[in-house]
Parts: structure tokens; sequence; C-alpha cells
């Protein structure tokens, strides 16, 4: 289904022109494309574009990650002790360079989805921009909640530490 860039606008909201650029640029094959916000924010920037089943299962990913690093360090004994920070920050250098590559792809396909949705339940031209808009866009709704509970757990573990070992 050929999705016109009017409806792509509404649903992109007001960063439009540079997902409209990343729009075009998918169309002609680019899949990759470098993301500062999804480099910095991470899982926050996945929150805030409104994908939250992307962030359940990047948030999956990461748990499977850490579980199998954990069991191949223990496993194999790696030069690099568990608690190295080393390691630390080069995985997470290493995931934040990945969730950055694909984050426009993710957006521009998850875009692609819900419009599609919208244009097999919707007839009126009204109604579609409308619909596009309220589905679109960001939130900042669960970028705040899942901060507040990040520093909240955060202290926890700083005031208990006793009882996350």
């Amino acid at each position: 289904m050929d999705i016109n860039e009017e409806y792509l606008a509404a649903f992109f909201g007001r960063n439009a022109d540079y997902y409209l650029g990343k729009w075009r640029a998918w169309q002609g094959g680019q899949r990759i494309s470098f993301n500062g916000g999804a480099f910095f924010a991470g899982i926050f920037w996945v929150l805030y574009r409104r994908m939250y089943w992307v962030a359940g299962l990047i948030m999956l990913c990461l748990v499977a990650e850490a579980e199998a690093e954990e069991w191949l360090l223990h496993r194999f004994s790696f030069p690099l002790a568990p608690e190295s920070q080393s390691r630390t920050i080069v995985v997470n250098v290493l995931s934040a360079t990945i969730l950055s590559a694909c984050a426009n792809w993710m957006y521009l396909a998850y875009a692609r989805r819900k419009i599609t949705k919208v244009l097999r339940t919707e007839t009126s031209e009204e109604a579609i921009l409308r619909k596009l808009r309220r589905q679109g866009g960001t939130s900042w709704t669960f970028f705040i909640v899942a901060a507040v509970l990040v520093v909240g757990i955060m202290g926890l573990i700083c005031r208990y530490p006793q009882y996350f070992q």
C-alpha cells in the first residue's frame, strides 16, 4: 500500500521533516541510519516515540543479553572480571550503537503499520488525519514514568544494597 506524505506528516508530528527525509531514503532502500536521540536516550527514546511493544522487546533482549553475558563470563572465565567497568561501558556503547542504527527503521516500520491500520478502518480524510495525529507523534508520559521508575529503583538499590546482591 502506498502511503502519502500527508499521512506520514500527520503521524510524525512536529519532527515530520526529519522523518519524511528518512522515509524517502527508506523507500530508496536505505535501512540503516544513525539516530542521536536513540543513541543517547536508548529505551527512553523508544517510549517517547510511543513504541511500547518494541520497548518491551528491547528490555527482554537486554535482560537475555545480561544473563548470557553473566553465564559466559562465569563458565569460561574471561579476563574481564564480572564487575569490570570497561566491560559494562563496551556493552552499553555497543547496545546504544545497534539501537541508534536501527531506530529510524523501527520507527518507520511502526509508522507504516499504524498508518495502514488506520487507512483500513477510516474512510474520511478528516478522520484519518485526526486519528493519525492522535496515534503518532510523541508522548512524554511513558518517558517520564520510566525515568521516575529507574531513579526510584536506583534509589532503592543505593539505600538497601543488601537486598540487591
